[in-house]
């Protein structure tokens, strides 16, 4: 997933701005939605498939160009 180096708006899936906690990094996936690359892990790892938890697309692992 590639990183966003100044993402607008709020996290989905925590409901935080980013840019709020200095050094954190946005990431965007393959819809083109942006969540904080903790919190999208996170959504990955805990058993909640592999689709993006705003619009339910599969996330694909190849990077977007």
């Amino acid at each position: 997933m590639p990183s966003v180096d100044h993402a607008a708006g709020n996290c989905s899936v925590c409901m935080e701005s980013f840019g709020k906690i200095p050094d954190e990094t946005a990431r965007r996936v393959s819809c083109g939605h942006v969540y904080h690359h903790n919190c999208i892990t996170g959504w990955l790892l805990n058993g909640n498939g592999n689709s993006c938890p705003l619009c339910r697309r599969e996330i694909s692992s190849r990077p977007m160009i």
